[in-house]
């Protein structure tokens, strides 16, 4: 399983482990991890929208996405996406409201609908006081 951490910066989520978009595994990013990192971070902006219409006061720190690829055959295709958002300051009494906010990141983020339905896609709360 690889993972990819993006922190939340004034510019967007910017993943940390590269500097640089080189699209060769070993120096940059495998299109593989685009496609995942596109998928954490489209689901991220979804996911901070749902919680400022519903009202959820929060500081968004970051997101880490977790895939699995089919060992199977000779194109390995994405097998599992898991989205982890780490959310601080979310009251108590929101906590439940923002963990029930979840179901509906997947119906709207445009990335995840143009995914192969056979892609298992979760995602989970940290929340981190």
């Amino acid at each position: 399983m690889e993972t990819l951490t993006f922190n939340q910066t004034a510019n967007g989520l910017q993943n940390t482990q590269t500097e640089t978009w080189t699209f060769k595994r070993g120096i940059g990013y495998a299109p593989v991890q685009a496609l995942v990192s596109a998928t954490a971070v489209c689901e991220s902006y979804v996911y901070q929208e749902i919680l400022t219409n519903s009202k959820v006061n929060y500081t968004f720190e970051k997101t880490v996405v977790s895939y699995e690829r089919e060992e199977a055959g000779h194109v390995n295709p994405v097998k599992t996406i898991s989205v982890t958002f780490y959310l601080k300051d979310v009251p108590v009494e929101k906590q439940g409201l923002a963990t029930r906010a979840l179901r509906l990141v997947q119906a709207n983020c445009p990335v995840t609908q143009s995914l192969n339905a056979s892609i298992q896609i979760s995602e989970t709360i940290i929340f981190d006081d």
